[in-house]
């Protein structure tokens, strides 16, 4: 009896403990995946220039700083014809450049295209806003300077200025930065000596319509203005920049010049550096921060500068004992 008794009781024992087993047993849910975010791209901002045939490059931040900082400039590519003036596309992505022909090709110099072909000479190439036409300046074999816009492949050539009423020989193009506008400088075609002065500053649209003369509109015979050269607007579309010589023979080696900039509503001129930083030429905005560069020929050889655009600070950028110039910015979207 004793012994049923126990054997019903491990029995008894023994399903109540399956009976907890089973009952405490926890089921997993699957795993939720939770998604990982995506880096934000970031946009960067270079100061390029020219080594001999070479574009180097140096990153510059800090523009909210008194002074921005820089990094150790690195070559980017060889390019196969220096000129005068260096273009970024507006993605950073492509370069233009020429002495005679129009090239463009990639950051690294890859896929270098002359999208010219022409016998006339070609040069100052700058980028359409939208990214796909290069504009450039020309001149013919009878001495006659225009612009044109062709396609990135070097289709579609048309010409600009068709519609002006005035004869100018138009050179060193700008663009509005709504496109819609452009800025040159230029002098009459009757005058023969094309390259020297006065040379003054018209803004126009695109087909030559609407010009206007927005320097030194004085006809006094007995008033020699200066030399008014390389315009550009600021990146809001209010100001003109540009390089004012007061001799032509200053021009040679790299000329004592002034940089001005000029307010389009009032008219207002403002110079940018003092009488012990001259010599400063081809000066161009950077699209971000208050900053323009320029190249000047100050200390044996040529240097790329900065002038903060009020004109409060002056900062020597490059100082080593090779000509660097051709300044240039590249502003583009990391990965």
């Amino acid at each position: 009896m004793v012994k049923s008794i126990h054997k019903a009781l491990l029995i008894f024992l023994f399903s109540f403990q399956i009976g907890c087993s089973v009952s405490t047993q926890i089921t997993l849910e699957p795993s939720i995946s939770i998604p990982t975010s995506t880096p934000t791209p970031e946009r960067k901002l270079q100061l390029t220039f020219v080594v001999t045939n070479s574009i180097y490059a140096i990153d510059v931040g800090c523009l909210d700083a008194p002074e921005p900082c820089f990094s150790t400039p690195k070559k980017l590519l060889d390019i196969e014809s220096v000129g005068l003036k260096n273009s970024w596309s507006p993605d950073g992505m492509r370069v233009a450049f020429g002495w005679g022909e129009i090239y463009i090709a990639d950051w690294e110099g890859e896929d270098q295209k002359n999208i010219t072909n022409t016998s006339d000479f070609n040069t100052w190439p700058i980028w359409s806003t939208d990214g796909n036409h290069i504009v450039y300046e020309s001149k013919s074999s009878n001495g006659q300077f225009t612009f044109f816009m062709a396609s990135l492949d070097g289709s579609g050539i048309r010409q600009l200025l068709t519609s002006m009423k005035e004869p100018l020989n138009p050179t060193f193009p700008e663009l509005s930065p709504n496109g819609a506008k452009i800025v040159f400088d230029a002098r009459p075609v009757s005058d023969p000596q094309v390259f020297l002065p006065p040379k003054q500053i018209f803004v126009s649209n695109l087909d030559g319509s609407a010009l206007n003369q927005i320097t030194y509109t004085i006809t006094d015979p007995s008033f020699t203005p200066p030399n008014n050269i390389t315009p550009s607007f600021s990146p809001d579309g209010k100001y003109i920049l540009f390089n004012r010589f007061t001799n032509y023979a200053d021009i040679e080696p790299a000329g004592l010049s002034d940089i001005y900039t000029l307010d389009l509503e009032t008219k207002k001129e403002t110079r940018l550096n003092s009488d012990d930083q001259r010599n400063m030429s081809l000066p161009v905005w950077s699209p971000v921060g208050n900053w323009i560069a320029t190249v000047s020929y100050q200390n044996g050889n040529k240097d790329i500068y900065l002038i903060r655009a009020d004109g409060t600070k002056v900062i020597n950028v490059t100082k080593s004992q090779q000509d660097e110039d051709l300044p240039a910015w590249r502003y583009f979207t990391t990965p």
